[in-house]
C-alpha cells in the first residue's frame, strides 16, 4: 500500500512539474520581454535626458565665456589670479573672496537660468563653480552642491586635456552627503584665455530613473576609458544579460545590463506556486477520477448478478434502459433452464450453478454487448434486446438454444437445454407487461416441446 501510496504521490509531482515548467516558460517568454522593455526604456530615459543637459551645458559654458570676454569691467588685478590657477588645481577654495570674473559669470549664469524655459525637475541641480574662489551659483535655493574635487567626483580643471577635447565630463555614480539619492554629475568648463575659471553643473540624480535598491553599481578603467556597469540584481548574474551601452564622454561610458538569470530569480515564486497549485488540482481531478470509478464500479456491482456475472433485477431501474425501451423499442426473451431441480438432486447444487453459468455464457455468445442480459432468479433469465424486431428475435432464440446444448459442462460432460418464450415490447404497454407476456410463451413453450425438458449426460 506505502508502494502505491508514493507511485501515486511521485506521479503527481512529475506531471505537475512538467505542466509548471512549461507554463512558467511560457510565462517568463512574456514577462521577460515586457521586463526589458520597461527596464531598456528607464535606461532610453537617462540616457535622453543626459543628452539634452550635455547640449545645455555646451550651450551655457559657451555663452558665459563669450560674455566674460566682452567684459570691460575685469581688471589686471582679477587677470593675474589667473597666472596662479595651475598651482592651486589641487587645493582650491580656501575662503577666498569672489573676483569680477566670478561675480559677472555668476550675474550671467542667473540671468540665463531666468530667462531659459526651466529643463530641469526640482531633483536635478545646475550650478557654476569657480576655480578662482569659493563662490558658487545655483538654479535653485537651498541645495547641496559639491564644492570638492573627490575621486568619484571629477573636477573639469584637474581632467587631462584629452577628457575636455568635446567639453564635457562625466561624473561616476556618486553619494552625496546627508542624502540616499545617487547621482552623476555632468560638467563643461568655462575658460579664460585658454584657462578654466570654472564650470557649468547639472547633479542628475538617479532615483527617477532607476530601482536603485536592485540595482548594483561597479565601475572599472580600461585603456583610459571609465566603464561604470549598473546592474539589475547580482552582478555575479551578468554573464548571461540584456546590455546597452551609452558613450557618455569621450573617457565615460555607462553599461547598463539586466541579466537574464536574475529576471528567472525573480520570477522564481511563481514557478514554486504553479507547481504546488498545479500539483493540488491533479490531486483533485484523480481523487475525483478514482472517487467516480469507485462509484461506477460499486454501482455497477449492485447490478450484476454474483454467481454468472449478467445483470440482476437492479437494471430494471435504471435510467438509461427506460430510455433505451423508449428510444429503440425491443425485442424480451425469457429463458428457462430444463430440468435444472433434476440435475441439483442428482449431482449436487454445484453442478447445478454449472448448469446456470453455461446459460449465461451461451447468452453472451449469442446477444449483442448492448442487449441486456438478465438474471432474474434461479435458472431464470431474461434478454432484453433494444431495436431488434420479431423475425431477428426468433433466429437468435434458436442460436441460444443451440449454443447452450451444444457444449458440455462440469465434469460429468453434462448438456443442458432452455425454453424460450419472445414477444415485442408495444408502445402502448409497460415493460413489465410485455415480460409478463414472454412469461406466457415461455410456458407454453415448454408444454408444447417436451423434448426441451430432458437432460443428456454424455
Amino acid at each position: 500500500m506505502k508502494d502505491i501510496n508514493r507511485k501515486y504521490l511521485s506521479d503527481i509531482i512529475i506531471h505537475s512539474f512538467t505542466i509548471s515548467l512549461v507554463a512558467y516558460l511560457v510565462t517568463l517568454i512574456i514577462f521577460s520581454e515586457s521586463y526589458l522593455d520597461r527596464r531598456n526604456h528607464e535606461f532610453e530615459n537617462f540616457v535622453n535626458v543626459m543628452e539634452q543637459y550635455k547640449q545645455t551645458l555646451f550651450l551655457t559654458s559657451r555663452i558665459l565665456e563669450n560674455k566674460i570676454q566682452e567684459t570691460d569691467s575685469i581688471k589686471k588685478t582679477d587677470l593675474s589670479t589667473l597666472k596662479d590657477i595651475e598651482n592651486r588645481k589641487y587645493n582650491l577654495h580656501k575662503n577666498l573672496k569672489p573676483t569680477n570674473i566670478d561675480i559677472e559669470l555668476a550675474n550671467e549664469f542667473q540671468f540665463l537660468v531666468s530667462t531659459m524655459p526651466a529643463i530641469l525637475p526640482q531633483v536635478d541641480v545646475m550650478y557654476y563653480r569657480s576655480y578662482l574662489s569659493d563662490m558658487t551659483s545655483s538654479d535653485k535655493d537651498e541645495v547641496s552642491i559639491v564644492k570638492e574635487c573627490g575621486s568619484d567626483y571629477v573636477c573639469t580643471i584637474n581632467a587631462p586635456e584629452r577628457r575636455l577635447s568635446d567639453r564635457i565630463l562625466v561624473s561616476r555614480v556618486y553619494h552625496k552627503k546627508d542624502s540616499d539619492n545617487l547621482y552623476v554629475t555632468i560638467s563643461s568648463p568655462v575658460f579664460l584665455h585658454n584657462l578654466i575659471v570654472g564650470d557649468l553643473n547639472i547633479d542628475v540624480g538617479l532615483t527617477r530613473f532607476f530601482d536603485l535598491s536592485q540595482l548594483g553599481i561597479s565601475s572599472h578603467v580600461l585603456n583610459a576609458v571609465t566603464f561604470n556597469e549598473l546592474t539589475y540584481g547580482n552582478s555575479l548574474m551578468d554573464h548571461i544579460a540584456s546590455t546597452k551601452e551609452y558613450i557618455a564622454d569621450n573617457s565615460t561610458v555607462y553599461v547598463y545590463k539586466v541579466p537574464f538569470v536574475w529576471i528567472v530569480f525573480r520570477l522564481m515564486w511563481l514557478f514554486v506556486v504553479m507547481w504546488v497549485g498545479v500539483a493540488y488540482v491533479i490531486y483533485l481531478f484523480r481523487t475525483l477520477k478514482m472517487n467516480r470509478s469507485k462509484l461506477f464500479e460499486v454501482e455497477s456491482n449492485v447490478k450484476l448478478d454474483d454467481l454468472t456475472g449478467l445483470l440482476n433485477r437492479n437494471v430494471l431501474k435504471d435510467q438509461k434502459f427506460a430510455e433505451d425501451l423508449k428510444s429503440f423499442g425491443a425485442a424480451i426473451m425469457a429463458i428457462d433452464g430444463n430440468k435444472l431441480k433434476q440435475i441439483n438432486d442428482t449431482y449436487g447444487h454445484h453442478v447445478g450453478d454449472d448448469a446456470i453459468k453455461q446459460i449465461a455464457y451461451g447468452m453472451r455468445q449469442v446477444f449483442r454487448e448492448n442487449d441486456y442480459l438478465i438474471r432474474t432468479g434461479g435458472d431464470e433469465f431474461v434478454a432484453v434486446l433494444p431495436g431488434c424486431n420479431l423475425d431477428n428475435a426468433i433466429i437468435l432464440a434458436e442460436r441460444l438454444k443451440e449454443a447452450v446444448m451444444g457444449t458440455t459442462f462440469s465434469s460429468y460432460k453434462l448438456n443442458v437445454s432452455i425454453s424460450v418464450g419472445i414477444t415485442l415490447l408495444m408502445n402502448s404497454e409497460t415493460f413489465e407487461e410485455a415480460l409478463k407476456r414472454a412469461d406466457s410463451n415461455l410456458y407454453s413453450e415448454k408444454q408444447s416441446n417436451p423434448i426441451h425438458a430432458q437432460v443428456s449426460v454424455v
